[in-house]
This record gives C-alpha cells, structure tokens and sequence, in this order.
C-alpha cells in the first residue's frame, strides 16, 4: 500500500502540477494546435525547473521514500527533461521580438551548464580536500537556477498575447514565486 501512496504522490507531482498550468493556457489562448503545442512544452519546462526547485529542498518523506542518491538522480533526470521541453519549445515557438528571444535562449544555456553540472557531479565523486571548490561551484549553480527561472518569468510576461491571459498568468505566478521561495528558502537554511 505504501508503495502504492508512492507512485500516486509522483504521478501527482509529475502530471497533474504542469497539466494546472497547461490546462490554464490552452483553455484561454487560441491557436494552432502546434503553436499550443510549442508553449505546452515551455509550460512543462518551466514547472520542472519549478518542481526541482522543491525536491532540492530534500522533504523529509521524498529524501525517506527514494533515498539522497536517487533523490539526485530525480533532480538530473527532472532537469534534463526540461532542457529537452525548452529547446524543443525554441524550435517550435515563433518570436519576432528580440527581447523574448534573448530571455528565452539565455535561461536555455544557464540551464545546460546546470545540467551539465548536474551529471558530472552524480559522475564523479568531488575529493574532500575540494571541498570548498564544490561549495563555491554549488553556489554559482543555485545562483543560476534562480536567474533560469527570473529570466522565464521575464520571458512569459513580455509576450503581450499570453501575459493577457489572466488565469494562466495568476497561475504562472504562483508556480514562480513558489520557485523562487524554494530557492531562498534553501539558501537561507544551508546558512544557519
């Protein structure tokens, strides 16, 4: 049964959190199923980076249910997927202004060099005597995972077509402030 509770928590966590966001956009923007499909993958990007905003916090029963180990396995796996959503969005989206253009590419490359971070770390074991290094590098990392998701939330609310859309913005909104609480929040708690 527990094991059950398990798969339902994530099936929750994975589905049902981007389907809100996405459910909030298509029922409220008129499109191309292709260019729906183009934002729905940016949509689910972003409510990644949101959720590996969360599982980096380490909550007591994801950490006790899956282990540290897997839990970074998770956050790797979660991260790559989002890259994969957001390039693929790139390529799909059309944009004429540069501003969301350069917002949009800008918060893709931070979240490759995250990525690319993330395996080499979950790769190699850091020696102790690095220790320091890791911290520093750590630090840069989390810096810029929040200015991935700033750099989204500037990105989504320059589109005068969808920052229209009142319930998806609302939505949208909550899910950064969410993201960006998370990320201070951990900060915050690995200093005192």
């Amino acid at each position: 049964m527990k094991k059950h509770l398990t798969w339902l928590a994530w099936a929750f966590f994975l589905v049902l959190i981007p389907a809100v966001l996405i459910a909030s956009f298509n029922f409220n923007y008129q499109a191309p199923l292709a260019k729906l499909l183009a934002y729905d993958l940016g949509i689910i990007a972003f409510v990644l980076w949101v959720e590996i905003a969360w599982i980096k916090l380490k909550p007591h029963w994801v950490e006790k249910t899956i282990g540290v180990d897997t839990l970074y396995k998770v956050i790797s796996f979660l991260g790559v997927i989002a890259l994969l959503g957001a390039g693929l969005h790139q390529m799909i989206a059309e944009s004429a202004s540069t501003l969301i253009k350069t917002t949009g590419i800008v918060a893709w490359l931070l979240a490759l060099v995250i990525a690319i971070y993330g395996l080499i770390a979950l790769a190699t074991k850091i020696p102790s005597r690095k220790v320091k290094l890791n911290r520093v590098i750590k630090a840069v990392v989390n810096i810029l995972a929040i200015l991935v998701v700033a750099l989204i939330w500037i990105h989504v609310n320059v589109i005068p077509a969808i920052a229209s859309i009142r319930p998806f913005m609302i939505t949208f909104n909550i899910y950064a402030i969410f993201a960006f609480g998370c990320q201070l929040f951990g900060w915050y708690r690995k200093r005192h």
